[in-house]
């Protein structure tokens, strides 16, 4: 279990001109927050320590292959943070099995289009607002992927909202559909809990786009 009380500070170890804000106070369990800006030993520590957590709900820490599959998991997402610019960014544990997703909270230029992404996908959108953010997008991506000698469909979210010139992007990444139907509802509550602030004291606060007048279904393309 992790409260977010110092996510805040987490996400200005960030060289960036935004400062996100925890305005609610809250706890996810089962979400960690992948440190930033720390050194290698730092970060092996709090991977031990969200995998024997893990393990302690999951199973018995003598079953070794189980024990591995949590471990590579946490190592994913560390990676998967470390390459990202995000102002912060979570692991989450939403079922009773070793399979985690990793969420961002990322900040970019401009106004934020799925397409950008350069992935093939499904794509459904909604009308979603955040409490402290403003009107803003949700958009579900689905697509097939083929594992070994089989396809399976994955599914990521995405919430956007956008000034105009800035977009908050709070993002799920892919995995199994009910792996992620099942971290959806702490994304939710993510995006009800958060502000943004510049460092010149001006608070973020999206304004409504075409996107978020009504659902739609479409696809991308690569």
């Amino acid at each position: 279990m992790t409260t977010l009380e110092h996510a805040d500070e987490r996400a200005g170890e960030q060289s960036t001109d935004w400062r996100l804000e925890m305005l609610e106070d809250l706890e996810l369990p089962g979400w960690f927050i992948i440190p930033a800006g720390q050194g290698v030993s730092e970060v092996e520590a709090w991977a031990d320590d969200v995998a024997q957590s893990v393990l302690g709900v999951l199973t018995p820490p003598e079953d070794g292959s189980i024990a591995d599959a949590v471990r590579d998991e946490v190592d994913y997402a560390v990676g998967l943070a470390a390459e990202a610019d995000a102002l912060v960014a979570f692991q989450a544990w939403p079922v009773d099995f070793p399979v985690s997703v990793v969420c961002m909270v990322s900040v970019v230029a401009g106004e934020f289009r799925p397409s950008e992404l350069g992935v093939e996908s499904r794509v459904v959108q909604y009308p979603a607002a955040g409490k402290h953010l403003g009107p803003g997008v949700q958009y579900t991506f689905e697509r097939e992927i083929v594992l070994g000698e089989e396809t399976t469909k994955v599914v990521s979210v995405l919430f956007v909202f956008s000034d105009g010139e800035t977009s908050l992007v709070l993002s799920l990444s892919e995995a199994q559909g009910a792996v992620c139907a099942r971290a959806v509802p702490g994304l939710v509550v993510l995006k009800d809990a958060i502000g943004l602030r510049r460092r010149d004291g001006v608070r973020f606060k999206a304004t409504e786009t075409s996107d978020a007048t009504a659902p739609d279904e479409w696809q991308t393309e690569e």
